[in-house]
């Protein structure tokens, strides 16, 4: 593997702050998050604001899914769907109250042109936003924007998130096999993952180095000092 990435809960503290509500916490269940929703979803100087973003896409609506403990398909055939299920269909209502009967998070058609989910969670469109740890360094440039990370709340079933990696490989024809075997070494090396750390921000695969990743990507982005990067 060659990175983490693994899916989170920004919120933007000041929109909290200015609606009342208390911010995120690990206590959170899905309950708590559909009420925080809704009650920062309302009319702001002239403008429609809302409580939340959620990224569209199978993969993406996958821990809800399991937060109350359904699935897409089924684990132990492939071929068989579960999605028809009462967990998996109560993830979905879940969902679809959210974009369509308390329309708490923002609807795919009120995006403002040139859409990116870190400019609108820092301009106040919306208090939270659901998305992977590959953006902390967008959401870190946003000027002015005081914001924190929290764990994707806990469903009726249990606290899931998802994480994602890309992969290095050896192809097994290959007439360099030792050479290649040395370089699969170097690309799984603490000096592979420190330059990678540097160049790309991105999160190692290494445990005992995610400390060092939290230091180098703080002395980049001086507004992640009191993000709860762990």
């Amino acid at each position: 593997p060659t990175y983490i990435n693994t899916g989170v809960l920004y919120y933007n503290r000041a929109v909290f702050q200015k609606a009342g509500v208390k911010e995120p916490d690990t206590t959170w269940t899905y309950n708590e998050y559909a009420d925080a929703a809704k009650r920062m979803t309302r009319m702001e100087a002239g403008r429609q604001v809302y409580g939340g973003y959620h990224p569209l896409g199978k993969g993406r609506l996958e821990n809800t899914l399991w937060a109350f403990g359904g699935n897409w398909v089924d684990p132990k055939d492939y071929k068989k769907t579960l999605a028809h299920t009462a967990e998996s269909q109560a993830a979905l209502n879940w969902m679809h109250d959210r974009y369509w009967k308390d329309i708490s998070f923002l609807p795919p058609k009120q995006r403002p042109t040139g859409f990116t989910f870190w400019t609108s969670l820092g301009d106040g469109l919306y208090g939270m936003a659901e998305d992977g740890m590959h953006a902390l360094k967008d959401v870190a440039r946003v000027e002015g924007m005081n914001f924190d990370i929290a764990p994707i709340p806990k469903g009726p079933k249990q606290r899931m998130s998802w994480i994602t990696t890309d992969g290095w490989g050896m192809w097994s024809g290959s007439k360099a096999r030792p050479q290649a075997w040395e370089l699969a070494k170097f690309l799984a090396s603490t000096e592979w993952f420190k330059l990678q750390s540097r160049i790309e921000l991105l999160i190692p695969s290494r445990i005992s180095l995610l400390d060092d990743w939290i230091e180098v990507i703080r002395g980049r982005f001086p507004t992640l000092q009191k993000v709860n990067l762990k």
